[in-house]
């Protein structure tokens, strides 16, 4: 095991991490008071000046493009590079993200809403998501044109070319409604709860996400 203590790079308090995200030599660390970043090759962590007003709500990585979902909007960083800046495609509060291929899915704090982001023309397609308003912790994950948003109130499972969702709760099997990550595996899916962990072998209920 290595540690990295924040108080041993900067005499700034740094929150809790609640986000990692990796891109070729640096590890991109979000915390409830902004950003760090552990350059690999020199093994040296630093605080990104000016990112202590954001807290980092989640991190995710397209094909080009580092994203961070912060209670202040949308951020991004080019891969490789070190700058990010804030995005045009919203200032309200972002509560998680997932980038897969040209495709952006935003889970927006205020109004609850899914965001479907088609790059490069930025295409965006919105979906109201009410049963995702006031949950204290959102994660969501990406599988074909269904969206998984973890809530502490169960899965939403929503269909982002029609919008439609369904609530996955107690009733159908998670140990627990209080979700806190989403990890998929196949035609199976893993979340993990407040009390455990949870297998949902979603091919047996839903149809292949790939397809038509």
């Amino acid at each position: 095991w290595v540690t990295y203590r924040f108080s041993r790079w900067t005499n700034r308090r740094v929150g809790p991490t609640t986000a990692l995200l990796h891109d070729d030599s640096r590890l991109w660390i979000g915390t409830t008071s902004g950003l760090a970043v552990l350059d690999l090759p020199v093994d040296t962590l630093r605080t990104v000046a000016g990112s202590e007003r954001f807290e980092i709500e989640g991190m995710a990585a397209g094909p080009t493009t580092l994203w961070a979902a912060t209670d202040k909007g949308l951020f991004f960083c080019p891969r490789g590079e070190a700058t990010w800046s804030p995005s045009d495609l919203t200032t309200s509060p972002v509560r998680d993200l997932d980038a897969q291929g040209d495709t952006l899915i935003i889970v927006l704090a205020e109004p609850p809403s899914l965001w479907v982001v088609t790059h490069p023309d930025s295409q965006i397609v919105t979906w109201p998501l009410p049963e995702s308003g006031g949950s204290r912790t959102i994660d969501v994950v990406r599988d074909g044109f269904r969206a998984w948003v973890a809530t502490d109130r169960g899965v939403l499972v929503v269909d982002t070319r029609t919008g439609k969702w369904r609530n996955i709760t107690r009733t159908d099997g998670l140990v627990d409604e209080d979700v806190r990550s989403i990890a998929l595996d196949g035609d199976r899916i893993w979340f993990g709860t407040r009390h455990g962990a949870s297998r949902y072998h979603w091919s047996r209920d839903l149809a292949n996400p790939d397809s038509d």
